[in-house]
């Protein structure tokens, strides 16, 4: 649950994100719902539409093994199965393979991790082999990723992201610096929580023509055990 920047014991999750342009002011992009068993382990998530009112229509399936990695991804829409994610783990190494059978872009995802199994490398390829971008991580000592590297596809650097947290463990600010002339852009987060310490609405707020506004944000449900 440290990737939805969920604490505690979550049941399930509600998540809606919204867009708040000029153009599109409180647009519901996307709606999830997802549950968790009580060890925190993924047991099902539900995908809705763009429309305001969406049904959620198409949900994806977790399996884990002994250790809660998860070893394979179904996704059905009504009771048909759309694909399969299948993982490999290689303990030797600390690498996961990850066979992606919903992706039109890419085939497969290598993960490497580090002893405390943070991912460090993550490589995308295409279906018939090449690859196609990479990021590296780095984190503080309290785990907390706080530098993003990306790479095209001939390793070369496209961009780096340097993120800071608040004193809860939640991203407050992000720098993200391109390799080429453009500047970078900064942007920064705003939370409203609930009492269990997790964040039920995050703003996402930039620099527009010279004004801090927020041009996007989330709203989350939490059910606990």
């Amino acid at each position: 649950m440290e990737k939805l920047e969920l604490k505690g014991k979550v049941k399930s999750v509600t998540i809606r994100e919204f867009n708040n342009t000029k153009k599109e002011n409180n647009k519901l992009l996307d709606t999830k719902f997802i549950t968790f068993d009580s060890s925190g382990n993924y047991i099902s998530e539900r995908f809705g539409s763009l429309r305001k009112n969406a049904t959620i229509n198409t949900i994806a399936y977790y399996k884990h093994d002994s250790l809660g990695r998860i070893l394979q991804t179904d996704r059905y829409k009504a009771d048909t199965l759309l694909a399969q994610d299948i993982y490999h783990y290689n303990d030797t190494t600390n690498t996961a393979t990850v066979t992606m059978g919903h992706s039109k872009l890419a085939n497969s995802i290598i993960k490497h991790y580090n002893q405390q199994g943070q991912i460090i490398e993550e490589k995308w390829y295409k279906k018939n082999g090449p690859l196609i971008t990479a990021e590296t991580f780095k984190y503080d000592k309290n785990g907390l990723a706080i530098e993003v590297n990306r790479y095209s596809k001939d390793s070369s650097l496209l961009s780096q992201t340097s993120l800071s947290y608040n004193k809860k463990g939640f991203p407050i600010k992000s720098i993200n610096t391109p390799a080429s002339a453009k500047p970078a852009t900064e942007i920064t987060y705003r939370y409203k929580y609930d009492r269990k310490g997790n964040w039920i609405k995050k703003e996402i707020l930039e620099n527009i023509e010279g004004r801090i506004a927020v041009t996007s944000f989330t709203e989350r449900e939490i059910e606990y055990y």
